[in-house]
């Protein structure tokens, strides 16, 4: 899920190599380039989302936390277009 919104925002998958031996290793033991470094009309809130989604370790907390984000941006969505409708 991750690395598919990471493409979304950027164009690129978050991790390259000339093999899948070097991506593996970049998978496990490297961090992505952050979104915005690569398309600065990406929002924070999407990067942060984004890079949540990409994290090595994974728990219950995680899932709960990234439930929480993600709604919290599509609830500011949500104002930003009744806004823009008054």
């Amino acid at each position: 899920m991750g690395t598919t919104f990471y493409e979304i925002l950027t164009g690129k998958p978050p991790f390259q190599g000339e093999n899948h031996y070097a991506i593996t290793q970049q998978v496990l033991h490297k961090e992505p380039l952050p979104p915005r470094k690569i398309n600065s009309f990406v929002s924070i809130e999407l990067e942060a989302i984004c890079l949540k989604a990409l994290e090595k370790e994974k728990n219950e907390e995680f899932y709960q936390n990234y439930r929480t984000e993600k709604q919290k941006y599509i609830d500011s969505l949500d104002v930003i277009a009744i806004l823009k409708l008054n």
